[in-house]
């Protein structure tokens, strides 16, 4: 290679690091509506493992950098350069045209033998594609490095060769065994062990040799059988073996086309108690202000405390109770914390009502609901409707208790919009809201067999992991990872209703998938809102809901869970239950497994404020707790 060589070779590689942000713009997102945007961060669309892609790309590019800038007068031949560049140069050639892809660089461990105490080993997949029906790994071995190693392999045991003649037609020569063969077995091995958790699938090996040639033409010495048998041998195994090198992908940049079309709701919608907080809260429905100072000025924050039962306490949802009034001796401290609250309170009730102001809740769901010719439902669970009366009583206004009264009621439609700056019944069918009759489903499987789209697989994940996070084995789980005789709060909270046992058919028996990975339990999980996706997902219908940082947990979870195979007899399991869905016709009614449809629609929070409003609550006045 010349010096011209080495400056391609680091021009391809930061074209890679360019390309990077775009990276979510090439890979299909999940079927999830999400206006506002945020989700996902950094740019790489979700996909595992492309943060140290990223750092190998750019370590390699400071090295040709440095060894470039040494040999600029240097004739040739140059010195050999150690880097790992034509690697990565390939992997991001399969990550492109494997696109969508969910990993780079994943690491699968091997199943552990029986009888031996020692760890089985690991094995490494370059690329996961295809919702993890496809495992790439990159080889770039040269013919006469595999040369020199099958000869080596071929003097070990050259006469015990002689002596063990091929039984059954088998080859038994140790050339047989050279590093491709091995890292073929292990990486079928280990498909087998992770079979795909969620359709019962294996996993397609693809074996990319970029620089094993198998034509005579194509280099000066002469192809040796045992690089013809190797290739043969691994077809025979059913690896799907490439050769040679991919042309180099063009640099990704912003599309010039629009962005692709938002998936829609189902016309029944499940809603969790985020999204009722949200309907009944008095910024979705008060007049919005004309500036944005004007929505700072509604929310002025408290300057004096007023004791006797009459403290302006937090408009976030919480479940403990308000101190009695014998704490006499907090007094002071309580009112410094309350004035504290107060101010924070007030700028996240202003961003709310900025937030309002940009894409008001209501005609965000009249604008993407409007498409269904048929009756729309909306649905929740009877936890959430208790939990909603509880938090309303407690912190809401009269305008606000008024409206989550009546949304529940079969004659409040025009209680619901009594002072609304929407017309009445501006939502079809949203009141009265309809409640489902338990508080966790007892389905143990998702209903309705559909062909596994990256839309179908969304959705089994999403119900797969909703039932591990509240199985009782999960609970387990955590108290032996933090080491604890009782569970702790996140584990304790993700148990049943405190007034309904949890049906049996739940338990998975099967852990959270961050305990099954290693990782610190996910703190930001909600129990209701995890039943409430349970619910939405079983019956199919989309799930609304404004509880941003638990969707962010419970898709960290089923990132997790993608990637831990659970068995082979799950893995059969879920094979016979899902057997012949390419024969499945969809019904009429769009649902959640469906291309175009959303399984998850997240919206901004908006929180009980009418309490917490300046031309409310005057100066002098104070607020009952």
């Amino acid at each position: 290679m010349n010096i011209d060589d080495y400056r391609q070779m680091r021009d391809n590689l930061s074209s890679i690091i360019e390309s990077l942000p775009y990276l979510t713009l090439a890979t299909p997102q999940p079927p999830l509506l999400d206006v506002e945007g945020g989700l996902f961060g950094g740019g790489d669309g979700g996909v595992v493992g492309i943060k140290n892609f990223r750092i190998s790309a750019q370590k390699d590019i400071d090295g040709l950098d440095n060894y470039i800038s040494q040999h600029l007068n240097t004739p040739n031949p140059l010195p050999p350069l150690s880097t790992n560049a034509p690697y990565i140069l390939a992997v991001w050639s399969e990550i492109i045209s494997a696109c969508p892809v969910q990993a780079v660089g994943k690491t699968f461990n091997l199943p552990r033998e029986k009888g031996k105490g020692k760890d089985a080993g690991t094995v490494k997949v370059d690329v996961v594609a295809d919702e993890g029906r496809q495992w790439i790994r990159v080889n770039t071995i040269k013919n006469s490095r595999l040369m020199a190693e099958i000869h080596e392999l071929d003097g070990y045991d050259s006469e015990s060769s002689e002596d063990d003649p091929p039984q059954n037609g088998g080859i038994v020569t140790p050339s047989s065994e050279n590093s491709i063969i091995r890292m073929a077995k292990s990486l079928l091995t280990a498909a087998k062990h992770h079979a795909v958790p969620d359709t019962g699938e294996v996993p397609r090996i693809t074996l990319r040799l970029t620089r094993l040639e198998t034509n005579p033409d194509a280099i000066d010495e002469p192809i040796d059988s045992r690089i013809i048998r190797t290739i043969k041998d691994l077809e025979a195994m059913g690896v799907d073996v490439q050769l040679g090198e991919r042309p180099f992908p063009p640099r990704l940049v912003a599309p010039a086309s629009p962005p692709p079309t938002l998936p829609q709701s189902t016309r029944r919608v499940n809603l969790d108690l985020s999204l009722i907080i949200a309907l009944v809260s008095d910024l979705t429905h008060a007049p919005l202000p004309a500036s944005e100072e004007g929505a700072h000025e509604r929310f002025k924050p408290l300057t004096r405390v007023w004791k006797s039962g009459k403290l302006y306490r937090s408009t976030v949802i919480s479940t403990s109770e308000p101190p009695s009034d014998d704490e006499g001796e907090n007094d002071v401290n309580d009112g410094e914390d309350v004035v504290k609250d107060s101010h924070e309170h007030s700028r996240a009730l202003a961003l709310q009502l900025l937030s309002e102001m940009r894409h008001s809740l209501l005609d965000e769901m009249a604008t993407y609901l409007k498409g269904n010719d048929q009756p729309l439902e909306f649905w929740t669970t009877p936890e959430a409707q208790q939990r909603c009366a509880k938090i309303v009583q407690k912190i809401g206004g009269l305008g606000e208790r008024r409206r989550a009264k009546a949304l529940f009621d079969s004659d409040g439609e025009q209680a619901f919009w009594e002072g609304s700056r929407f017309g009445e019944a501006f939502i079809p069918g949203l009141v009265p809201l309809r409640v489902y009759p338990e508080h966790v489903t007892a389905v143990a499987n998702l209903t309705g067999l559909k062909p596994t789209t990256s839309y179908e697989i969304f959705a089994r994940r999403l119900f797969r992991t909703c039932r591990i996070l509240l199985s009782p084995s999960h609970a387990e789980a955590q108290a032996r990872l933090k080491g604890t005789a009782v569970p702790l709060g996140y584990a304790t909270e993700l148990g049943p209703p405190g007034d309904m046992p949890l049906a049996p058919s739940i338990d998975t028996g099967t852990p959270s998938p961050s305990v099954l990975a290693g990782s610190r339990p996910n703190t930001r999980l909600t129990a209701h809102t995890v039943r409430s996706m349970l619910w939405g997902v079983s019956k199919r219908v989309t799930t609304l809901t404004a509880n941003r940082a638990s969707v962010r947990a419970v898709l960290r979870e089923m990132k997790i869970l993608a990637g831990i195979g659970t068995g082979g007899d799950e893995a059969e399991g879920a094979d016979r239950e899902y057997a012949g869905l390419e024969k499945c016709v969809g019904e009429k009614e769009r649902e959640v497994g469906d291309d175009g449809v959303a399984v998850l629609w997240v919206v901004e929070p908006r929180s009980l404020a009418e309490q917490m409003r300046s031309d409310v609550v005057n100066a002098g006045e104070g607020v009952n707790m």
